[in-house]
Formats: structure tokens, sequence, C-alpha cells
């Protein structure tokens, strides 16, 4: 039942995460490629999104995201260009690792009676044997347990109603956790440094940045080289990246540059973003992270 629920939280966290790429270092027209390419694939004009994707593939020498790749792979087949298909396929097949996923994906249902596809299926399934067996499962059950003592309160108190009493041991309890949450944390980065998807399975990676985030001020400061090193490797999303830098600026009483942070005007009822830096180029820096437009925060 713990498992089932930790899976659960794991993918509500990350869902923002599982959908976006890290485009840090990617040019801007890359972005625009893969922004357009997505908007293509979602309105099922599959091989317009395929030719997209693989000219964004072709500005960066073919060193792209896998995940990018995946999704050409997935336009060519289900444009019905297959051979394009495979090559995408085949050449992802020497390190992409998730072999439920790409033998239950119903978008190369027409790849499976190929013989390359039993070739890269192999393959994969080779990279997902590796992978279990490099799994670090010690660290995998910490992680867990932090998420869990993390969220777990948090979940059962959202959209409840309390006295100030109960508010107060509740807020106790939960500070608590996150001094307890954020020693472990601590040990962890000094220790091991940031964890792996390679040794912990994809997004247990972000379960560092959720106690982080909730940490006090000189332990956000402390810890943020750690945080911008776990981005530009493509551990954590820009967002969140941009989400602590702007909260540790207004912390200072510095404006922020993302405008991920949000006040609230109890008189007028509405949200507003607190203090940005050069506000006309916002979402020129934004962009460049791969995130909405300023406008969509409070909308």
């Amino acid at each position: 039942m713990k498992k089932c629920f930790l899976g659960s939280l794991l993918m509500l966290l990350t869902c923002e995460l599982a959908a976006q790429t890290i485009y840090r270092k990617l040019n801007s027209g890359t972005n625009i490629l893969i922004e357009q390419a997505d908007s293509l694939y979602k309105e099922r004009d599959y091989l317009e999104a395929a030719r997209k994707y693989q000219l964004a593939i072709a500005s960066e020498n073919n060193q792209l995201y896998i995940d990018v790749k995946y999704r050409c792979a997935a336009g060519w087949s289900l444009g019905k260009m297959y051979d394009s298909a495979l090559i995408i396929l085949t050449d992802i097949s020497r390190s992409y690792d998730d072999y439920p996923k790409i033998t239950k994906d119903k978008c190369f249902l027409n790849l499976h009676s190929t013989k390359q596809w039993e070739i890269i299926v192999a393959s994969v399934k080779k990279n997902f044997d590796d992978k279990q067996k490099k799994l670090n499962l010690s660290l995998i059950n910490c992680l867990d347990s932090i998420l869990h003592d993390d969220q777990n309160l948090r979940l059962e108190t959202r959209n409840k109603h309390f006295t100030d009493k109960e508010a107060n041991a509740i807020n106790k309890r939960i500070k608590n956790c996150d001094s307890i949450n954020l020693i472990k944390v601590k040990k962890i980065l000094n220790e091991h440094g940031w964890p792996t998807p390679q040794e912990i399975e994809t997004k247990r990676e972000i379960i560092p940045f959720l106690v982080i985030q909730h940490a006090p001020y000189k332990d956000q400061k402390l810890l943020l080289p750690q945080v911008l090193e776990a981005s530009e490797k493509g551990y954590l999303n820009a967002n969140w990246l941009a989400t602590l830098e702007d909260r540790i600026a207004i912390e200072e009483g510095r404006p922020q540059t993302y405008g991920s942070q949000i006040g609230y005007d109890s008189l007028r009822h509405r949200s507003y973003i607190l203090p940005l830096i050069d506000p006309e180029n916002v979402d020129k820096r934004r962009k460049e992270l791969g995130l909405n437009t300023i406008k969509n925060i409070c909308s």
C-alpha cells in the first residue's frame, strides 16, 4: 500500500518534469522547433511533428535528449514512415532503458513484425537489465521514506479546515519533519552527491529538491549550487531551479528573475507577481528555460 502511495505521489509531483524537456543547454532555435513539434504532435499531425523533431535533432548535431528522439520516432511511426522510425529507435536503443514503456507503447505496434524491432527491443532489454543491477536499493528506500514524510501530512491536511490550535500543532509537526528530512538530505548530498536516475530510477531525483524548497533560507542558499548542478545535468526541470533562485532573491530583498514567486492581496482577493528584475524581458528569460509566459502564473 505504501509503495503504491509513493508511486502515485511521485507521478503527481513530477508530472511537469516528465512532460517537459530540460531546455537550459539548448539554443533558442532548437527550443522553438521542439515546441512546434510538441504542439503538432498533440494535434495528431504526426508527420509534420516528426519533421520538426528531426530538424531539432539535426540542429544539435544529434546530441539531443532521448525523450525528444523518442517522440520523433513515435511521430514517424504514427505517420506510417516506419523506416524513419526504426532509424531513430536504433539510435536511441544504444542507451534507452525503459523496456516496459517501449514494449507496451501502441505508437510502435506496426513495427513489431520487423526484424529490426527485435534487435531494438533486445538492446533496450539489455540496458534495462544492466540498469537494475546498478540500482542503489538502500538509497531508494531512504528517498522513498523522505518523500513519504515530506508530503504525507501536507496532503492529508489539504482543503481541510482547522482551529488555530489544531493548525499550530500540525505546523509544528510539519516543521519538525522538515528539519529531520533536511538533515537526511544534507547527509546524502555531502556523502553521495545528487542521486542520479541510473541509481535510483527516474523521478526520485526530485526528492532532495522537495525537501530543500521547504528548508530555511540559509540552507536553501547553501544548497543552491548543488541544485544548479543537478539542473544542468538534466536531473531537475529548469522550473524547479528557477523557483529556488527566485525564492532566495525575494528572501534577500532582491527582485526575482523568472516571476515564480507570488504574493496575495487580501483586500482585492487576487494574486500578484512579486517584484521582478527587468520585467519587460521576463518572458524571454522564461522561454530560455522552456517555461510558459508570465501571464500564465496568476491566471
